[in-house]
């Protein structure tokens, strides 16, 4: 039998974007993906956005380019005001391309870049060895939302918050998901769990 020729090097992790963009490409045929990837310092913002999520913060200004389209829009049901189903569905190619991501293959690439993870990380000022954990904190605070099927809103100075103080008092990045909708909810959560579970991680389960 021919040997399996090892795998390439990793390059410098400045200089890692092509290679990362190449591998990940693979990971689904939608065809939303390579815009996406086609951004710079993918895996200096996918580490900062993990580090982000697992300390509660919303990931917004490093990945802009995730941002849903269209207006955020309420509707009211007698005297209440509820998130118009439209709202949800701005997220739906969020959701419909992370969920076709195949898991093994993300175990595997993540695998392959731990050493270039594990630098970014260090870069934050963290100490080595220390990214799989954060990540399965990161996804251990996702896994941790509550899945409300139409949640109250009250008006809160030009903005809505949600009436019920438990939802209210999630932390940023858990009400980022939750503004993604039930239905979108449970698909991240469920591929959430496929893929700690796949790389190993030992995740909180909530």
């Amino acid at each position: 039998a021919e040997a399996v020729p090892p795998p390439e090097p990793l390059p410098p992790l400045d200089d890692s974007d092509a290679l990362v963009r190449r591998l990940a490409s693979t990971l689904s045929s939608h065809p939303q993906l390579l815009a996406w990837l086609a951004h710079d310092h993918l895996v200096r913002d996918f580490v900062a956005a993990v580090d982000d999520v697992a300390r509660g913060q919303n990931p917004r200004s490093l990945l802009s380019f995730l941002a849903p389209e269209g207006a955020f829009r309420t509707e009211r049901a007698g005297s209440e005001v509820h998130v118009d189903p439209r709202s949800y569905q701005r997220y739906d190619l969020l959701v419909d391309v992370f969920t076709s991501l195949d898991t093994a293959g993300v175990a595997e690439l993540y695998r392959r870049l731990s050493p270039l993870f594990e630098q970014a990380y260090r870069d934050l000022g963290y100490p080595e060895g220390g990214f799989d954990a954060r990540l399965a904190e990161a996804i251990a605070t996702l896994r941790a939302v509550p899945r409300v099927e139409d949640p109250v809103l009250v008006e809160d100075v030009g903005s809505y918050k949600y009436a019920d103080p438990a939802l209210e008092g999630l932390s940023p990045a858990q009400k980022q998901l939750l503004r993604m909708g039930p239905a979108n909810v449970l698909k991240v959560q469920e591929k959430l769990r496929l893929i700690g579970r796949a790389v190993g991680l030992a995740v909180e389960e909530p």
